[in-house]
C-alpha cells in the first residue's frame, strides 16, 4: 500500500479560470476507484471518452493520461495530462517518453527528499532536535556576512549553566539536555 494514498494537485497548466478552483480542490483517491492501478502497479493509466466524464476534475476531457512519479516502490505524486480535443490523444510512444521523463523527475523529487533530511540529520541533536554547533557555525557564517553587506553589527549572546556535569550525572544527560 502506498504511504500517501491521496494525491492533491499542487500546479496546473492550461485550465480556465472558471476550472482553477475545482482543480485545486480536487483529491485522487489511490486506495480505490479508477487510479488505484496507479498505486498499485505504478504503471501509467489511460482513459478516453467516457470513463474522462465521470472523473472530477476533469469533465470534458476526451483523453487522461495518468503517469505515476515512483522511484521505488513507493507513489511520491503524479503526472495528470488531459487532453480535450482528440479521443486519442496520448500515442504510445509518448506515453513510453512521458513516463521515462516522469521517473527522472521522481528519482529528483526523492534525492531532494532525502538530502533535506540528511541535512536535517547533520544539524540538529537528534535528541533534543535542536540546532547542533554545526548549524550555529554555518548560521553564524551566514549572519556575519549578511551583516558585513548591509553594514550592520551583529550580536552573539551565549549562555552557559553552571555544574552541568553534576546535573547529567544526577539525573541522566536527556535532563541535562
Amino acid at each position: 500500500q502506498p504511504r500517501s494514498q491521496i494525491l492533491v494537485p499542487v500546479a496546473e497548466a492550461g485550465a480556465g479560470p472558471a476550472e482553477d478552483d475545482t482543480i485545486r480542490q480536487s483529491r485522487l483517491d489511490l486506495r480505490s476507484g479508477p487510479f488505484a492501478p496507479l498505486a498499485l502497479e505504478r504503471r501509467p493509466l489511460l482513459f478516453e471518452g467516457d470513463a474522462c466524464s465521470r472523473m472530477p476534475p476533469f469533465h470534458g476531457a476526451a483523453s487522461l493520461l495518468a503517469i505515476p512519479l515512483a522511484p521505488r516502490e513507493e507513489v511520491l505524486g503524479a503526472i495528470v495530462l488531459a487532453s480535450l480535443k482528440r479521443r486519442r490523444g496520448f500515442e504510445a510512444a509518448l506515453v513510453e517518453f512521458l513516463y521515462d521523463v516522469a521517473q527522472q523527475v521522481a528519482l529528483g523529487v526523492e534525492n531532494a527528499r532525502l538530502f533535506a533530511a540528511l541535512s536535517q540529520l547533520a544539524s540538529t541533536d537528534e535528541l533534543t532536535q535542536l540546532a547542533n554547533r554545526r548549524r550555529f557555525t554555518e548560521t553564524l557564517r551566514i549572519e556575519l556576512a549578511r551583516s558585513q553587506r548591509a553594514g550592520s553589527s551583529v550580536s552573539l549572546l551565549l549562555a552557559a549553566i553552571d555544574h552541568l556535569k553534576k546535573i547529567n550525572d544526577s539525573f541522566g544527560h536527556p535532563a541535562g539536555d
